[in-house]
């Protein structure tokens, strides 16, 4: 029996877990694995070999995927890497159709437009952050890097360089980090960083705030590694950005 063709739409969903899954998740009997193979119609043994397929393409991951990834697979990876926002949009609406939901990110953009080219816009924003938001909190499973917090409702997709700063990066995984809220707001205002270890460094304005909860929350983190993500660790060139940009 001639071996049934993978066709992009298949693929682009594969893609989208691939971002969303970590590494170690990579195995036949992971439940997203399995519902995503009832909705495509491939077994959950081949959509893991294809997870690998991408992962050998993947450079930043410390360990190697599966090789004789296709050429569509190869494709399909560059369109993603070279933009970081059409494909990731793509598959994720692609997902959405098939789920029935209604994209959710950690920015509220009112939809109360009458001009339907602006309307479209704002959606797929909404799409490609909802997007971000999976990825990035799939990739840390879904804890503060570096308090621990695990309640999704208190994480935020944290950008490492700001939503408004950079269009290109917006949706690159590498420019993200899951952060609780006050650490996402901390870092958001300067008030603390990452060095080229991805220690924690705090700003010298919190010594102006003598209480014991900026020991606790924030003291206590000074000097530790963050827990680093399976796959897309944050990117040094943003990181750099952002020590010399925004800390203060």
């Amino acid at each position: 029996m001639a071996r049934k063709r993978w066709t992009r739409r298949e693929l682009l969903l594969v893609l989208n877990l691939y971002c969303k899954l970590p590494f170690s998740k990579f195995d036949s009997s992971t439940p997203e694995i399995i519902q995503l193979s009832s909705v495509i119609e491939r077994t959950s043994g081949a959509i893991a070999m294809k997870l690998s397929n991408f992962a050998s393409l993947d450079d930043s991951l410390p360990q190697s995927g599966l090789a004789n990834a296709s050429r569509l697979d190869k494709e399909i990876w560059k369109e993603f890497t070279d933009k970081w926002g059409n494909v990731a949009i793509e598959s994720e609406e692609l997902l959405n159709q098939l789920t029935n939901e209604k994209p959710v990110s950690d920015t509220e953009i009112p939809l109360d437009s009458n001009r339907e080219t602006e309307k479209t816009s704002i959606q797929k924003t909404r799409v490609g952050q909802q997007f971000f938001r999976s990825t990035i909190l799939g990739n840390y499973h879904t804890r503060c890097c570096i308090c621990g917090l695990p309640i999704p409702s208190l994480l935020i997709a944290s950008h490492i360089i700001p939503w408004k700063v950079d269009a290109v990066n917006r949706l690159n995984p590498h420019n993200g980090m899951s952060l609780c809220a006050i650490h996402d707001k901390a870092f958001d205002r300067g008030f603390l960083t990452l060095d080229e270890e991805f220690r924690v460094v705090l700003s010298a304005d919190l010594s102006y705030f003598s209480d014991e909860s900026i020991e606790r929350f924030f003291i206590h983190y000074q000097h530790k590694p963050i827990q680093l993500p399976e796959k897309f660790t944050p990117k040094q060139d943003f990181l750099e950005y952002h020590r010399n940009q925004v800390f203060l």
